[in-house]
């Protein structure tokens, strides 16, 4: 399983993750990746959005927010439509399986290191068009009353 941050600059940054993930998973990584890499690439103060998966919303995750410079902004749960990250996923699932599938998961994960490089080095202008037509994604959003507009 991988992590994915999508910085405002276009460029994506990837984190493997071992097992089943739980709350106390989420705040190592949350302490240890995120928010290091936020401030690294954005500064203070800043802002996440992410899904509502459990381990992100559970009690003692919010509390791990309280006492971070990073602003956690509330997020409707299914929202392939504003939530950038649901293209990446697609972007680098497309790439990874484009051609020779892997044959096992050393393959599988070389495959999506070297698609998340793929898309650093040539799809930032999508990530930035991305982020450019968010007011207007969300606008049509909030017009159909959340509805879906792809």
């Amino acid at each position: 399983m991988f992590f994915c941050i999508v910085f405002p600059n276009g460029l994506i940054l990837l984190k493997e993750l071992v097992g089943l993930q739980k709350s106390e998973d989420y705040k190592r990584l949350f302490k240890t990746f995120i928010v290091p890499s936020i401030q690294l690439n954005i500064g203070n103060p800043a802002n996440l959005a992410q899904d509502n998966c459990p381990i992100h919303i559970s009690r003692s995750v919010r509390q791990c927010y309280e006492t971070s410079d990073i602003n956690i902004i509330d997020w409707p749960s299914r929202s392939p439509d504003i939530n950038i990250v649901e293209n990446i996923w697609k972007m680098l699932s497309d790439i990874v399986y484009d051609g020779n599938q892997p044959r096992n998961i050393k393959e599988l994960r070389q495959k999506v290191h070297a698609a998340a490089d793929v898309i650093n080095n040539e799809k930032r202008g999508v990530i930035l068009n991305m982020y450019g037509t968010f007011r207007s994604r969300l606008t049509k959003v909030l017009i159909r009353n959340g509805n879906v507009i792809n």
